[in-house]
Protein backbone atom coordinates (compact mmCIF):
# COMPACT_ATOMS: atom_id res chain seq x y z
CA UNK A 1 0.00 0.00 0.00
CA UNK A 2 1.35 3.42 -0.91
CA UNK A 3 1.92 6.53 1.51
CA UNK A 4 -0.67 8.55 -0.42
CA UNK A 5 -3.38 5.62 -0.49
CA UNK A 6 -2.67 4.96 3.35
CA UNK A 7 -3.58 9.17 3.73
CA UNK A 8 -6.15 8.84 1.10
CA UNK A 9 -7.98 5.66 3.31
CA UNK A 10 -7.09 7.51 6.54
CA UNK A 11 -9.42 10.47 5.22
CA UNK A 12 -11.92 8.99 4.13
CA UNK A 13 -12.68 6.77 7.31
CA UNK A 14 -10.87 8.05 10.06
CA UNK A 15 -8.62 4.97 10.25
CA UNK A 16 -6.36 2.58 8.72
CA UNK A 17 -6.33 -0.76 8.59
CA UNK A 18 -2.65 -2.76 9.64
CA UNK A 19 -4.32 -6.27 8.97
CA UNK A 20 -3.62 -8.82 11.38
CA UNK A 21 -0.50 -7.57 13.59
CA UNK A 22 -0.76 -9.69 16.66
CA UNK A 23 -0.24 -13.97 15.86
CA UNK A 24 -2.68 -16.72 17.93
CA UNK A 25 -0.58 -16.83 20.34
CA UNK A 26 -0.52 -13.14 21.26
CA UNK A 27 -4.36 -13.05 20.88
CA UNK A 28 -4.78 -15.54 23.41
CA UNK A 29 -2.51 -14.49 25.47
CA UNK A 30 -4.41 -10.98 25.63
CA UNK A 31 -7.83 -12.45 25.80
CA UNK A 32 -6.89 -14.42 28.42
CA UNK A 33 -5.71 -11.23 30.36
CA UNK A 34 -8.71 -8.55 29.57
CA UNK A 35 -10.64 -11.94 31.53
CA UNK A 36 -8.45 -11.65 34.20
CA UNK A 37 -8.44 -8.40 34.69
CA UNK A 38 -12.50 -8.11 34.38
CA UNK A 39 -12.53 -11.18 37.03
CA UNK A 40 -10.05 -9.63 39.36
CA UNK A 41 -10.53 -5.35 38.98
CA UNK A 42 -15.14 -5.42 38.32
CA UNK A 43 -15.12 -2.64 39.77
CA UNK A 44 -12.60 -0.77 37.30
CA UNK A 45 -14.85 -1.87 34.39
CA UNK A 46 -17.73 0.40 33.22
CA UNK A 47 -20.21 -0.19 30.28
CA UNK A 48 -19.12 2.48 27.16
CA UNK A 49 -21.71 1.71 24.75
CA UNK A 50 -24.37 -1.11 23.68
CA UNK A 51 -22.00 -4.07 23.92
CA UNK A 52 -18.87 -2.76 25.23
CA UNK A 53 -17.06 -2.18 29.10
CA UNK A 54 -14.26 -0.42 28.65
CA UNK A 55 -11.26 0.02 32.15
CA UNK A 56 -9.82 3.64 31.88
CA UNK A 57 -7.28 2.32 34.13
CA UNK A 58 -5.86 -0.84 33.09
CA UNK A 59 -2.28 -0.01 33.13
CA UNK A 60 -2.88 0.72 36.47
CA UNK A 61 -5.08 -2.75 36.78
CA UNK A 62 -2.60 -5.09 34.96
CA UNK A 63 0.67 -3.68 34.11
CA UNK A 64 1.31 -6.09 31.67
CA UNK A 65 -1.48 -4.63 28.61
CA UNK A 66 1.32 -1.82 28.15
CA UNK A 67 2.96 -4.80 26.12
CA UNK A 68 0.15 -4.19 23.67
CA UNK A 69 -0.34 -0.54 23.69
CA UNK A 70 3.87 -0.61 22.59
CA UNK A 71 3.59 -3.70 20.33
Amino acid sequence: MSVSSVYKQFSQTGFVNLGKILDDAEIQHFQELFDQDRQRFAYFWHPYGYHQHANYDALVTSPQFDALIRH
